[in-house]
């Protein structure tokens, strides 16, 4: 072997190992890569997670707040309408379930032959004078009640009856009207301030055997 071939040989080895090297870390690296991206990648999509959760709640809270709206919207409105409550009122149309005590015949009536729709009766059987009672309720504001007060031609004046009775009204437990004693054939035409309030009471009293005693055309006006 000639000298000079040794150290060429040991050149050639060390610029061999170096390639090699160089080699080893470009694989390490090119490795690496990877592993970085991953990383990357799972980091993206923990944060994208939250975002979607809180997405969720600001949806709730927007239907809680139109529920809201509409529950208060409901307690705010007016209750509902009377459709009875009209102007005027017949006494005839008021409802069954607005009667506290007693309520009256609604009928069309005459009084010395003349008619009249939408009227009360009273009336009896019995020989001892009877005392009818009926109190209800209206709605608020209206004015007046206004009716003619008298007997049907019904009524038959006989050794039982005398044709007689008499009539109190009583407006929010204030008597207003009465007692007023009227008769068989009268026709008295009557107007009691009713001033807006809701309650009312109507006494008839020493109605006796065959008699009719009528609010004859009874109305309440606003």
């Amino acid at each position: 072997m000639r000298a000079d071939t040794v150290p060429n040989r040991i050149a050639a080895g060390f610029v061999l190992a170096a390639l090699a090297l160089s080699g080893c870390a470009g694989k390490d690296s090119t490795d690496a890569a990877p592993t970085t991206t991953t990383a990357t990648t799972t980091t993206a999509e923990k944060t994208t997670t939250p975002a979607k959760s809180t997405t969720q709640p600001a949806s709730s809270a927007t239907r809680t707040s139109a529920t809201s709206s509409s529950v208060t919207n409901g307690t705010a409105a007016a209750g509902p309408t009377e459709t009875w409550a009209t102007n005027p009122l017949y006494v005839g149309n008021i409802p069954e379930e607005q009667f506290v005590k007693g309520e009256p015949t609604s009928e069309d009536i005459k009084i010395n032959g003349k008619s009249y729709q939408f009227s009360w009766v009273w009336d009896t059987y019995l020989t001892d004078p009877q005392n009818e009672t009926a109190e209800f309720n209206i709605p608020l504001g209206y004015k007046s009640l206004d009716f003619t007060l008298g007997m049907s031609d019904e009524t038959s004046i006989d050794k039982y009856a005398d044709g007689i009775a008499s009539l109190t009204v009583y407006v929010g437990g204030n008597a207003v009207y009465g007692p007023t004693e009227f008769k068989y054939t009268d026709e008295i035409p009557v107007s009691i301030p009713i001033d807006g309030k809701s309650r009312i009471r109507v006494d008839i009293s020493g109605l006796q055997d065959n008699e009719f005693a009528a609010l004859a055309g009874a109305k309440f006006i606003r």
